[in-house]
């Protein structure tokens, strides 16, 4: 990595997301840690995608709209992490909600001290009826398991 290169790499793979990845971008326009790229990594979106990233451009550092095969979100974030050039990949959806602007700060700074290979959030769902919530509470409790075995994994 460069000295010039950025720390964090977030990675947000899309398909047919304009109507809010807005709403993640702007989050990210607001961390308190500036020393980050956005690579929005679009399985060739037919809304206007690289529109909303046009008007959104100016609030960030670097931020990339490159087109990956359309083969699914995993397929996105890798590809998206291949064109990376931060050493620390912060992989988020574009449904995402960050809900402080010391979001990316606060995972690294928690990466850095703890020695961190891989990490993951707990997921929330707004809005969400009874067997939603239900299975959201299994899913995360399932994740959370598979941390503690030889070959973590983090959604």
């Amino acid at each position: 990595m460069a000295s010039s290169d950025p720390e964090v790499s977030v990675i947000i793979p899309t398909y047919n997301e304009s109507t809010y990845i807005h709403i993640i971008l702007r989050n990210l326009a607001q961390q308190d840690f500036r020393h980050f790229e956005v690579i929005v990594s679009d399985a060739q979106s037919k809304d206007g995608i690289d529109k909303v990233i046009d008007k959104l451009s100016s609030k960030f550092q670097s931020i990339k709209l490159v087109e990956s095969p359309p083969k699914g979100p995993g397929a996105g974030r890798n590809f998206g992490a291949k064109r990376a050039k931060g050493k620390w990949l912060l992989f988020l959806d574009a449904d995402v909600r960050l809900h402080s602007n010391n979001f990316i700060s606060v995972v690294l700074n928690n990466a850095k001290l703890n020695n961190w290979a891989t990490a993951s959030a707990k997921l929330t769902t707004k809005d969400a009826n009874l067997a939603e919530k239900i299975g959201t509470r299994i899913d995360y409790s399932y994740i959370k398991l598979l941390s503690h075995t030889k070959h973590p994994v983090a959604p």
